[in-house]
């Protein structure tokens, strides 16, 4: 998990903060599925998540006012101010949420019969400059703290949480030429924990901190063939009120990926190593092929490899740990089909098989332990269709998770899933599933991190190697000759000033953008579907894949 190109996962038990962060102060987000360990190292084994919170992107100044209210004294309120000009943009964020709760227990009396309050407050702020064609600085801030109620707390009878979440990043960006751009990034993040109760003096406590430290360089070395090459250090700390055998770790990295776009198929090859502090040297691996079928049908083979050490937690934690604990590795291999039914529906289908040495479980007395194999077959489908204005999605996942030793089923991990999206855009109201974050301009499908560099031919060759976000203005020449991905046609664009995404910790600069390609209504790049009004090209935070909208 990453906000802001930060990662929030805390060093103690290894879970992303999610319970803390506002729906108010997110601007989209990626998700990644599948290892991605080249990229991410260590705990991404099972795939990425990445959110952005919100970012100015316009001229001028555009303000922002949210109030909502329903039952049990619940209330929902935000703010924000961005803007900028065609040098500077920021936007300014605040979000307050609290409701009295709900009791929780059939207790009709004592203290589990109270109702358990809850409350939130957020402030973001981002900002970025551009000094000069090339040069270009940014910061992003989050602060999300407040305080949740429960029942049943050993603290005492009416125990309550107080949670902080921080995010500190900020980036140098520069095109040293036309085949080079650099970027630096340094980072903090924290989490913090606090245990108390209205009965009682007691406290306890449990923050995890990490220092970060990235370096990207992205090099296009001709049209068809793009570098990527990287380096990443950083360092977890624990501080708790229960004694740690080791309470820091630090862990360093370098990684480079390849990736091939030709007319008749595209490939992407990287390896990253790893030295972490505490478990030594490893290696993982990942490669892609894209085979074409016709112009509506696409087959992509993958292999990956992940790996992750196990948490301070696992390891440590006083009362059920395992000191002997092995890092758990997998490798992944797995047949995609990704297919345009219609002008308006399209299918995306997988079969996959994951092998896990060492995995890391749960014994029967809830203490950590390493199996020697286990394996996930899993299917996945998404089938998605646009009708009078509304865009529907439907996805379903089926896995079978075993001990390959025994042959039993692995507990808590959902055998079947299913899921439904529906939204419509009303001009500049939007109809969104309840839960979901409101004035969004536009939300991100999730993507495999496995498909390879097909989008890449369709969008990235157009300028330079594309993935995460910071806005910026660019100049779009007029239309130039440029090869589509299957399925898509190219539209040619008389001179204009056109916005565009620009750079990220894993990616680079886009200025000059030579074509589009475009599905009738819908602009394609790739698989992926990005919706707009204006001619805009969206990387992802993922290496070589990249969204454009048309207009």
């Amino acid at each position: 998990m990453l906000i802001d190109g930060q990662r929030v996962n805390n060093a103690s038990g290894g879970a992303a903060p999610l319970e803390y962060l506002s729906v108010e102060q997110i601007e989209r987000v990626e998700v990644s599925r599948g290892a991605n360990s080249v990229i991410y190292g260590s705990e991404a084994m099972g795939g990425v998540i990445q959110i952005f919170t919100r970012r100015g992107q316009s001229e001028g100044l555009q303000p922002r006012v949210r109030m909502a209210y329903g039952n049990r004294s619940t209330w929902e309120r935000s703010t924000g101010l961005s803007g900028g000009n065609g040098a500077t943009r920021f936007s300014l964020n605040a979000s307050a949420e609290d409701t009295d709760g709900t009791n929780r227990t059939d207790a009709e009396q004592g203290p589990n019969s109270d109702h358990d309050a809850y409350r939130n407050n957020g402030l973001s702020l981002n900002l970025s400059h551009r000094f000069s064609e090339d040069v270009e600085a940014g910061l992003s801030l989050l602060d999300q703290r407040g305080e949740t109620e429960y029942d049943l707390g050993y603290m005492g009878s009416y125990p309550y949480d107080e949670f902080e979440l921080k995010s500190y990043a900020s980036y140098l960006a520069a095109q040293i030429n036309d085949t080079w751009n650099s970027r630096l990034e340094l980072g903090h993040s924290e989490s913090r924990r606090f245990f108390r109760a209205d009965d009682s003096t007691a406290k306890d406590s449990l923050s995890t901190y990490r220092d970060t430290v990235n370096w990207l360089n992205d090099l296009r070395l001709n049209a068809e063939h793009s570098l990527t090459l990287g380096a990443e250090w950083y360092e977890d700390s624990l501080n708790s009120n229960t004694a740690y055998a080791e309470d820091r770790r630090w862990n360093k990295a370098a990684y480079v990926q390849h990736r091939f776009s030709g007319e008749h198929f595209s490939t992407e090859l990287g390896v990253r190593h790893d030295d972490n502090e505490q478990f030594g040297h490893e290696n993982s691996w990942r490669g892609a092929l894209t085979l074409p079928l016709d112009t509506r049908n696409q087959l992509v083979f993958s292999y990956s490899e992940g790996f992750r050490a196990p948490t301070f937690m696992d390891l440590y934690y006083p009362y059920g740990a395992n000191p002997d604990l092995q890092p758990e590795r997998s490798k992944s291999y797995e047949v995609q089909w990704r297919s345009q039914l219609a002008e308006r529906t399209r299918l995306e289908a997988s079969i996959y098989r994951t092998d896990i040495e060492d995995a890391i479980v749960l014994d029967s007395s809830w203490t950590p332990m390493n199996i020697s194999e286990a394996r996930i077959n899993g299917f996945e489908a998404a089938l998605s269709h646009e009708l009078m204005g509304w865009h529907g999605e439907l996805g379903v996942s089926v896995i079978d998770p075993r001990d390959r030793d025994t042959g039993k089923t692995l507990s808590r991990r959902a055998r079947r899933t299913l899921s439904l999206d529906l939204d419509r855009q009303f001009g500049a109201v939007s109809v969104v599933p309840a839960g979901a974050p409101s004035a969004v301009p536009t939300a991100t499908r999730p993507i495999r991190a496995n498909w390879p560099a097909m989008a890449y031919s369709a969008c990235a060759a157009a300028g330079r190697s594309a993935t995460r976000s910071n806005w910026a203005e660019g100049r779009q020449p007029a239309g130039q000759a440029l090869r589509a991905g299957p399925g898509h046609r190219l539209l040619e664009l008389p001179e204009r000033r056109a916005r565009l995404r620009r750079g990220g910790p894993h990616g680079a600069a886009f200025r000059d953008l030579d074509a589009v390609a475009l599905n009738r209504r819908r602009a394609v790049c790739g698989p992926f579907v990005w919706r707009g009004r204006e001619c805009t090209l969206a990387p992802l935070s993922i290496p070589g894949l990249a969204v454009c909208c048309a207009i």
